[in-house]
């Protein structure tokens, strides 16, 4: 089962309807972290060879890395076999559906925001494209009072 976490604790609320579904046994939880560039949603008009600050970048994927660990403590104090995984992408949704692709996930569990009408229109969904291009079921979980 593969859970996309972006460090949120609204990312982090897939984790107890995952390990609900997939049980403590027979089930292996991959955590991915994509990890967006700085400045990525520009990253389109940067100069071509433009390389983004690499401390930036690793102090970036660090933070995803202590965060995925604690995740993955947790789970695995439940029983579960958890493995993390830490990548530097955009677009984030592309590297998800990758990721469930070349592991053959079973499932996919993602938070999503719960935005709607021009928010989501303005802001896009990263839950909304992994859903529309998973080749596997996919579980959402929404925030609550959304």
């Amino acid at each position: 089962m593969l859970v996309p976490l972006d460090g949120s604790e609204l990312s982090a609320g897939a984790l107890g309807p995952a390990t609900a579904l997939g049980g403590a046994t027979d089930t292996t939880y991959v955590l991915l972290h994509v990890i967006e560039p700085p400045y990525a949603p520009g990253a389109a008009l940067q100069p071509a060879g433009f390389e983004f600050p690499e401390e930036q970048v690793q102090a970036m994927r660090r933070e995803a890395e202590t965060q995925l660990d604690a995740a993955a403590e947790s789970l695995r104090a439940k029983g579960c076999t958890v493995e993390t995984v830490t990548e530097l992408a955009v677009p984030v949704a592309n590297r998800i559906l990758r990721q469930a692709e070349s592991r053959q996930a079973d499932l996919v569990a993602i938070a999503t925001r719960g935005r709607g009408g021009i928010s989501r229109a303005v802001l896009g969904s990263v839950a909304d494209k992994v859903i529309r291009g998973a080749e596997c079921p996919v579980l959402i979980t929404r925030p609550p009072n959304r």
